[in-house]
């Protein structure tokens, strides 16, 4: 295998094939600061959370030179 500057190789890197796709969104929980005063049914020392989902990764080809 040559080792000099000339010799350059591309990863190629599809994640459908390469990986099972989940078919639950991927989700991470955080804590509620849009809790409504309305709810006083509610203890007032509980604790309220949410669930965001997470965005897409940003599967665009990058560009990268490796030494």
């Amino acid at each position: 295998i040559p080792s000099d500057a000339s010799c350059r190789a591309m990863v190629v890197f599809n994640p459908y094939q390469s990986m099972p796709l989940s078919t639950n969104p991927r989700v991470e929980l955080v804590e509620d600061d849009k809790h409504t005063e309305t709810d006083t049914s509610e203890s007032e020392d509980e604790d309220f959370v949410r669930f965001e989902e997470l965005p897409e990764d940003n599967d665009e080809p990058v560009d990268m030179d490796v030494d």
